[in-house]
Protein backbone atom coordinates (compact mmCIF):
# COMPACT_ATOMS: atom_id res chain seq x y z
CA UNK A 1 0.00 0.00 0.00
CA UNK A 2 2.69 2.46 0.97
CA UNK A 3 4.45 1.64 -2.25
CA UNK A 4 1.33 1.83 -4.36
CA UNK A 5 0.88 5.56 -2.75
CA UNK A 6 4.82 7.04 -3.29
CA UNK A 7 4.16 5.69 -7.00
CA UNK A 8 0.99 7.28 -7.48
CA UNK A 9 2.05 10.45 -6.08
CA UNK A 10 5.21 10.52 -7.37
CA UNK A 11 3.56 9.83 -10.97
CA UNK A 12 1.12 12.59 -10.64
CA UNK A 13 1.78 16.43 -12.41
CA UNK A 14 3.58 18.88 -10.13
CA UNK A 15 -0.33 20.95 -9.76
CA UNK A 16 -2.23 17.46 -8.85
CA UNK A 17 0.36 16.52 -6.24
CA UNK A 18 0.24 19.68 -4.77
CA UNK A 19 -3.14 19.18 -4.11
CA UNK A 20 -2.98 15.86 -2.91
CA UNK A 21 -0.30 17.13 0.06
CA UNK A 22 -2.52 19.52 0.64
CA UNK A 23 -5.34 17.60 1.51
CA UNK A 24 -3.02 15.37 3.42
CA UNK A 25 -1.82 18.52 5.29
CA UNK A 26 -5.92 19.64 6.13
CA UNK A 27 -6.33 15.97 8.05
CA UNK A 28 -3.47 15.83 10.33
CA UNK A 29 -3.52 19.62 11.06
CA UNK A 30 -7.12 19.47 11.51
CA UNK A 31 -6.63 16.52 13.84
CA UNK A 32 -4.24 18.56 15.64
CA UNK A 33 -6.10 21.63 16.19
CA UNK A 34 -9.13 19.72 17.52
CA UNK A 35 -6.89 18.42 20.12
CA UNK A 36 -5.83 21.57 20.92
CA UNK A 37 -8.98 23.03 20.87
CA UNK A 38 -10.25 20.39 23.44
CA UNK A 39 -7.43 21.27 25.82
CA UNK A 40 -8.01 25.00 25.50
CA UNK A 41 -11.93 24.63 26.38
CA UNK A 42 -11.18 22.26 29.39
CA UNK A 43 -8.75 25.18 30.96
CA UNK A 44 -10.69 27.69 30.13
CA UNK A 45 -14.29 28.03 33.02
CA UNK A 46 -17.48 30.15 31.81
CA UNK A 47 -18.25 33.26 32.72
CA UNK A 48 -21.51 34.83 34.29
CA UNK A 49 -23.06 36.95 31.78
CA UNK A 50 -26.06 38.28 34.18
CA UNK A 51 -26.80 41.56 35.09
CA UNK A 52 -24.04 42.98 32.42
CA UNK A 53 -24.46 45.73 30.34
CA UNK A 54 -24.54 44.61 26.47
CA UNK A 55 -25.27 46.92 23.58
CA UNK A 56 -26.32 46.12 20.31
CA UNK A 57 -25.35 47.48 17.69
CA UNK A 58 -27.78 46.51 14.34
CA UNK A 59 -30.75 44.87 16.66
CA UNK A 60 -33.86 45.79 14.80
CA UNK A 61 -34.15 42.25 13.25
CA UNK A 62 -33.14 38.85 12.14
CA UNK A 63 -29.70 37.81 14.44
CA UNK A 64 -29.11 41.17 16.24
CA UNK A 65 -33.00 41.20 17.68
CA UNK A 66 -31.91 36.83 18.21
CA UNK A 67 -29.14 37.90 20.13
CA UNK A 68 -31.15 40.90 22.11
CA UNK A 69 -33.32 37.85 23.03
CA UNK A 70 -30.80 35.41 24.12
CA UNK A 71 -28.99 38.59 26.32
CA UNK A 72 -32.37 39.49 27.74
CA UNK A 73 -33.14 35.89 28.65
CA UNK A 74 -29.61 35.37 30.09
CA UNK A 75 -30.70 38.15 32.85
CA UNK A 76 -28.89 40.88 31.12
CA UNK A 77 -29.70 44.60 30.48
CA UNK A 78 -29.52 45.44 26.99
CA UNK A 79 -29.32 48.73 24.67
CA UNK A 80 -31.26 48.46 21.13
CA UNK A 81 -29.60 50.34 18.77
CA UNK A 82 -30.26 50.31 14.90
CA UNK A 83 -31.54 52.45 12.16
CA UNK A 84 -35.31 52.01 12.50
CA UNK A 85 -36.66 53.36 16.02
CA UNK A 86 -39.99 51.45 15.10
CA UNK A 87 -38.39 48.00 14.91
CA UNK A 88 -36.44 48.90 17.92
CA UNK A 89 -39.66 49.21 19.51
CA UNK A 90 -40.90 46.29 18.18
CA UNK A 91 -37.89 44.22 19.30
CA UNK A 92 -38.08 45.50 22.83
CA UNK A 93 -41.59 44.50 23.29
CA UNK A 94 -41.08 41.24 22.32
CA UNK A 95 -38.46 40.52 25.08
CA UNK A 96 -40.62 40.61 27.71
CA UNK A 97 -38.33 42.22 30.37
CA UNK A 98 -39.28 45.38 32.54
CA UNK A 99 -38.35 48.88 30.83
CA UNK A 100 -35.19 49.31 33.28
CA UNK A 101 -33.69 46.30 31.12
CA UNK A 102 -33.30 47.57 28.21
CA UNK A 103 -32.65 50.89 26.46
CA UNK A 104 -33.46 52.08 22.98
CA UNK A 105 -31.25 54.31 21.39
CA UNK A 106 -31.26 54.86 17.74
CA UNK A 107 -28.38 55.55 15.15
CA UNK A 108 -26.81 55.51 12.45
CA UNK A 109 -24.03 53.06 12.28
CA UNK A 110 -21.91 55.26 9.58
CA UNK A 111 -22.48 58.76 11.12
CA UNK A 112 -18.28 57.72 12.53
CA UNK A 113 -19.43 59.91 15.40
CA UNK A 114 -21.20 58.07 18.65
CA UNK A 115 -19.55 60.33 21.62
CA UNK A 116 -23.15 61.09 22.20
CA UNK A 117 -24.53 57.40 22.30
CA UNK A 118 -21.96 56.83 24.60
CA UNK A 119 -22.74 59.23 27.42
CA UNK A 120 -26.33 57.93 26.83
CA UNK A 121 -25.55 54.89 28.03
CA UNK A 122 -23.16 55.49 30.63
CA UNK A 123 -26.00 58.20 32.09
CA UNK A 124 -28.43 55.26 31.97
CA UNK A 125 -26.36 52.06 33.13
CA UNK A 126 -23.21 53.63 34.69
CA UNK A 127 -21.47 50.79 32.12
CA UNK A 128 -20.72 49.06 29.13
CA UNK A 129 -19.72 45.11 29.39
CA UNK A 130 -20.40 44.04 26.10
CA UNK A 131 -20.46 45.48 22.95
CA UNK A 132 -21.68 43.76 20.23
CA UNK A 133 -21.67 44.14 16.02
CA UNK A 134 -24.42 42.62 13.95
CA UNK A 135 -24.17 45.42 11.38
CA UNK A 136 -25.76 44.62 7.82
CA UNK A 137 -24.57 46.25 4.27
CA UNK A 138 -27.50 47.74 2.74
CA UNK A 139 -28.53 46.88 -0.56
CA UNK A 140 -26.37 49.07 -2.19
CA UNK A 141 -23.46 48.49 -4.67
CA UNK A 142 -22.07 51.84 -3.67
CA UNK A 143 -18.38 50.96 -2.64
CA UNK A 144 -18.08 53.46 0.82
CA UNK A 145 -21.62 52.88 1.33
CA UNK A 146 -20.84 49.03 2.19
CA UNK A 147 -17.50 49.66 3.89
CA UNK A 148 -19.16 52.14 5.90
CA UNK A 149 -21.90 50.10 7.08
CA UNK A 150 -19.91 46.79 7.55
CA UNK A 151 -16.14 47.90 8.52
CA UNK A 152 -15.33 51.38 9.25
CA UNK A 153 -18.90 52.73 11.29
CA UNK A 154 -18.48 49.51 13.79
CA UNK A 155 -14.24 50.19 14.56
CA UNK A 156 -15.39 53.89 15.01
CA UNK A 157 -17.76 52.66 17.40
CA UNK A 158 -15.45 50.32 18.77
CA UNK A 159 -13.07 52.63 19.52
CA UNK A 160 -15.26 55.35 21.06
CA UNK A 161 -16.20 52.23 23.76
CA UNK A 162 -13.10 50.95 24.55
CA UNK A 163 -12.33 53.83 26.92
CA UNK A 164 -14.83 53.39 28.57
CA UNK A 165 -14.08 49.29 29.15
CA UNK A 166 -10.74 49.91 29.86
CA UNK A 167 -11.42 52.18 32.51
CA UNK A 168 -13.98 50.17 33.96
CA UNK A 169 -11.42 47.13 34.13
CA UNK A 170 -13.03 44.88 31.50
CA UNK A 171 -15.13 44.13 28.53
CA UNK A 172 -15.78 41.85 25.71
CA UNK A 173 -16.50 42.81 22.25
CA UNK A 174 -18.64 40.53 19.57
CA UNK A 175 -18.15 40.88 15.83
CA UNK A 176 -20.91 38.65 13.60
CA UNK A 177 -18.95 38.51 10.86
CA UNK A 178 -19.83 36.00 7.84
CA UNK A 179 -17.73 32.98 6.19
CA UNK A 180 -17.21 35.12 3.48
CA UNK A 181 -15.10 37.22 5.79
CA UNK A 182 -12.63 34.29 5.22
CA UNK A 183 -13.00 32.83 1.74
CA UNK A 184 -13.47 34.47 -1.95
CA UNK A 185 -16.11 33.20 -4.25
CA UNK A 186 -17.65 35.27 -7.47
CA UNK A 187 -19.82 38.49 -7.01
CA UNK A 188 -18.65 38.76 -3.67
CA UNK A 189 -15.58 41.20 -3.54
CA UNK A 190 -16.66 44.61 -1.87
CA UNK A 191 -19.13 42.37 0.90
CA UNK A 192 -15.89 40.01 1.13
CA UNK A 193 -13.94 42.65 1.56
CA UNK A 194 -15.74 44.87 4.85
CA UNK A 195 -15.30 40.98 6.25
CA UNK A 196 -12.24 40.43 6.31
CA UNK A 197 -11.24 43.86 7.30
CA UNK A 198 -13.25 42.79 10.69
CA UNK A 199 -10.94 39.76 10.82
CA UNK A 200 -8.22 41.59 10.58
CA UNK A 201 -8.85 44.86 12.66
CA UNK A 202 -10.56 43.12 15.74
CA UNK A 203 -7.44 40.53 15.82
CA UNK A 204 -5.38 43.32 16.18
CA UNK A 205 -7.36 45.05 19.07
CA UNK A 206 -7.89 41.37 20.56
CA UNK A 207 -3.98 41.88 20.96
CA UNK A 208 -3.88 45.23 21.61
CA UNK A 209 -6.57 45.32 24.62
CA UNK A 210 -5.77 41.80 26.09
CA UNK A 211 -3.94 43.21 29.06
CA UNK A 212 -6.63 45.96 29.66
CA UNK A 213 -9.47 42.83 30.21
CA UNK A 214 -10.83 43.05 27.06
CA UNK A 215 -11.93 39.86 24.85
CA UNK A 216 -13.03 39.93 21.54
CA UNK A 217 -15.52 37.46 20.05
CA UNK A 218 -15.63 36.82 16.26
CA UNK A 219 -18.46 35.04 14.72
CA UNK A 220 -18.49 33.38 11.57
CA UNK A 221 -22.23 32.41 10.51
CA UNK A 222 -22.89 30.61 7.27
CA UNK A 223 -26.08 30.47 5.81
CA UNK A 224 -29.02 31.89 8.29
CA UNK A 225 -32.70 32.45 7.42
CA UNK A 226 -33.12 35.54 7.87
CA UNK A 227 -35.56 38.19 5.92
CA UNK A 228 -32.65 40.18 4.71
CA UNK A 229 -31.61 40.67 0.69
CA UNK A 230 -27.75 39.98 0.68
CA UNK A 231 -25.95 41.74 -1.81
CA UNK A 232 -22.26 41.93 -2.64
CA UNK A 233 -21.34 44.85 -3.33
CA UNK A 234 -21.02 43.72 -7.36
CA UNK A 235 -24.43 42.32 -8.26
CA UNK A 236 -26.99 41.18 -6.37
CA UNK A 237 -27.05 37.52 -4.57
CA UNK A 238 -28.90 34.68 -6.17
CA UNK A 239 -31.90 33.43 -4.41
CA UNK A 240 -30.49 31.06 -1.66
CA UNK A 241 -33.70 29.62 -0.75
CA UNK A 242 -32.78 26.62 -1.46
CA UNK A 243 -29.80 26.28 0.53
CA UNK A 244 -29.67 24.75 3.99
CA UNK A 245 -29.35 27.30 6.62
CA UNK A 246 -29.68 27.47 10.33
CA UNK A 247 -32.33 30.01 12.24
CA UNK A 248 -31.26 33.64 13.42
CA UNK A 249 -32.24 32.07 17.02
CA UNK A 250 -29.86 29.20 16.95
CA UNK A 251 -27.33 31.50 15.64
CA UNK A 252 -27.67 34.06 18.45
CA UNK A 253 -27.44 30.77 21.10
CA UNK A 254 -24.05 29.89 19.35
CA UNK A 255 -22.74 33.20 19.71
CA UNK A 256 -23.61 34.03 23.22
CA UNK A 257 -22.58 30.35 24.51
CA UNK A 258 -19.21 30.88 22.57
CA UNK A 259 -18.97 34.28 24.66
CA UNK A 260 -19.91 32.21 28.08
CA UNK A 261 -16.79 30.20 27.32
CA UNK A 262 -14.42 32.60 26.70
CA UNK A 263 -14.20 31.73 22.69
CA UNK A 264 -12.10 33.90 20.36
CA UNK A 265 -14.06 32.80 17.11
CA UNK A 266 -16.82 30.93 16.55
CA UNK A 267 -17.83 29.45 13.62
CA UNK A 268 -21.74 28.69 13.12
CA UNK A 269 -23.50 26.51 10.64
CA UNK A 270 -23.89 23.60 8.66
CA UNK A 271 -21.24 21.10 7.72
CA UNK A 272 -20.85 22.50 4.29
CA UNK A 273 -20.03 25.88 4.70
CA UNK A 274 -17.42 24.67 7.86
CA UNK A 275 -15.67 22.15 5.28
CA UNK A 276 -15.10 25.25 2.74
CA UNK A 277 -13.45 27.02 5.45
CA UNK A 278 -11.12 24.18 6.50
CA UNK A 279 -10.43 23.86 2.81
CA UNK A 280 -9.75 27.40 2.20
CA UNK A 281 -7.34 27.69 5.03
CA UNK A 282 -5.62 25.22 4.30
CA UNK A 283 -5.54 23.78 1.22
CA UNK A 284 -5.63 27.15 -0.70
CA UNK A 285 -4.87 25.88 -3.96
CA UNK A 286 -7.66 23.61 -4.09
CA UNK A 287 -10.06 26.20 -3.06
CA UNK A 288 -9.06 28.55 -5.65
CA UNK A 289 -10.16 25.62 -8.10
CA UNK A 290 -13.67 25.04 -6.09
CA UNK A 291 -13.88 29.49 -6.02
CA UNK A 292 -13.67 29.73 -9.52
CA UNK A 293 -16.06 26.83 -10.26
CA UNK A 294 -19.35 27.81 -8.50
Amino acid sequence: TVFFFFFFFFSLPSHASQLVMEVCYIVVFGCLVLAAIRWIRARRGPIDISKKVVWIAGSSSGIGAALAQVFADSGCTVVLSARSASRLSAVATSLGIAADRYMLLPMDITSMSFAEQVTAVLERFRRIDILVHKTVHLPSTDMMTILNTNLIGPLHLTHAVLPVMVKQGGGHLVVVSSVQGKLGIKRRSLYAASKHGLHGAFDCIRAEYHSAGVGVLIATPGWVDTSLQHFSGDTASPNRSSHKSITPQQCAQSIVKALVHQRSEVYVGHTTEWLALQVAAHCPALWRKIAQSL
